[in-house]
């Protein structure tokens, strides 16, 4: 007797083990087409164990099923050099094949565009390449996320040539250079992205000619909204060049576009302040989590100036704003608020403010959260309190410290305590009530608030 489609699928669905739902494929092409399309939806490929890597390279079939990838690389420079010395050790074992494979250094890695040979070691000649000819395969792939473990072995956004598919969500581990900027100028339905690395265009260029490679002046038919001075109260300064505003080479990347480049682009978080710099303006980004590259005062406050230039240049308001750094003072905070608080961009739909320090000073706090007034729509805000002696430890401490912010912000129904690293969040969980919330995932507030 024929079932539905329908009927498969929810049979699939309510399978819990994925061997069994391997077995369901043996079982009747209906069975096949449901049980495929499940089991393949989601993956997880590494350098660790490549064969499912394998499979979607060898088949285009298998590949076009995959809605959500993880591509991993967890090999270490320090374990090859390990293996490298053992290998030069006198041994009564022999070596397997497999380890005489894995410590050999191949010299025949492709070259990357923008980086030197020092950041193109890879210890397996045969694993990017596979992860290559996957990507290009995996044509409905609309969520990536690549995860290397190692920084020094970044430089392989080459594999991201000559893919077509448009992705929705990208965490990338790559270096910045001239292929990844080229893959970002395609993407015209990516909202959600996560870079680990940033570099200027001059950085790239040097690397380029230190590599023996010239790069050569096209035409670029995809800049991104020039830069623009804002009426203000205090003076911006323009966001540095990028790649994806410049000519890029033509051996390293497809031809131009005539789109603007990222035009969904509305979540984005980002390790250097001077990426958010660059790929704000002229965009519909409502979420930002940063930090700041510098640790002076003078070199954060040009950093906060810029960024808070390219957020006015944001098509709309911004709803959930991170910037950390590595150590939060109470003067840096209180011209980090005041300067959000009387930004439009900034103060006028945010919702998620973080992190701040949280002053000591009665008087201080006061005017601390008189500038918090000021963001009229504001949910959530995360409060650093590791310069307090002795510090908030205790569930009524937490609490009492929420309701005082509660005060005069009564519209804040949940607070972040950092101390030390560690979160404590207190939230009145729709009731009213302050409450200590051990089970809360306070590091993804900003994307949900």
């Amino acid at each position: 007797m024929d079932i539905s489609l329908e009927a498969y699928r929810n049979i699939v669905r309510n399978v819990a083990r994925r061997r069994d739902v391997a077995a369901l494929c043996g079982v009747n092409r209906a069975f096949r087409n449901a049980a495929e399309r499940a089991l393949y939806n989601t993956l997880t490929v590494s350098d660790e164990d490549p064969r499912a890597c394998e499979t979607l390279a060898a088949s285009p079939r298998i590949a076009s099923l995959v809605v959500a990838l993880t591509v991993q690389f967890r090999r270490r420079h320090d374990e090859e050099e390990d293996g490298d010395r053992r290998d030069s050790e006198p041994s009564s074992v022999s070596e397997s094949g497999e380890e005489r494979s894995a410590s050999r250094s191949s010299s025949r890695a492709r070259p990357i565009a923008g980086a030197s040979a020092a950041r193109t070691r890879t210890p397996d000649d045969s694993y990017w390449p596979a992860v290559a000819r996957a990507l290009r395969n995996t044509t409905r792939l609309r969520h990536l996320t690549v995860d290397i473990a190692d920084p020094d072995d970044c430089g392989g956004a080459w594999v991201l040539e000559g893919c077509v598919f448009q992705l929705r969500t990208f965490h990338c581990d790559f270096d910045w250079d001239y292929a990844l900027c080229a893959f970002l100028a395609t993407q015209s339905h990516l909202h959600d992205l996560s870079l680990r690395d940033y570099r200027e265009l001059e950085d790239l260029a040097a690397a380029k000619v230190d590599d023996g490679i010239q790069p050569a002046a096209i035409k670029n038919t995809n800049p991104l909204p020039p830069g623009r001075h804002h009426e203000s109260d205090e003076t911006t300064t323009e966001p540095p060049s990028h790649a994806l505003e410049h000519p890029i080479s033509p051996g390293a990347v497809p031809p131009p576009i005539a789109s603007p480049a990222l035009p969904a682009l509305a979540t984005l978080e980002c390790t250097f302040s001077e990426a958010a710099v660059v790929l704000v303006p002229g965009r519909p980004l409502t979420r930002l989590k940063t930090c700041f590259s510098r640790s002076d005062s003078a070199g954060k406050r040009a950093e906060l100036v810029a960024l808070l230039g390219a957020l006015r240049r944001s098509t709309v308001a911004l709803r959930a704003l991170d910037i950390a750094d590595v150590s939060y003072t109470e003067s840096g905070s209180m011209e980090l608020l005041h300067r959000i608080s009387h930004t439009q961009a900034t103060s006028r739909e945010l919702r998620y403010l973080g992190t701040l320090a949280l002053p000591i000073s009665g008087r201080k706090r006061l005017h601390f959260y008189g500038l918090l007034m000021r963001l009229s729509l504001l949910r959530c805000i995360e409060v650093d309190v590791s310069a307090w002696s002795p510090p908030p430890s205790s569930s009524p401490a937490f609490r009492a410290l929420a309701a005082e912010l509660r005060l005069y912000c009564p519209d804040v129904d949940t607070v972040v305590f950092v101390h030390e690293f560690e979160r404590t969040v207190v939230n009145t969980g729709g009731t009213g009530v302050l409450r200590i919330d051990d089970n809360a995932s306070p590091e993804l507030f900003w994307r949900e608030i």
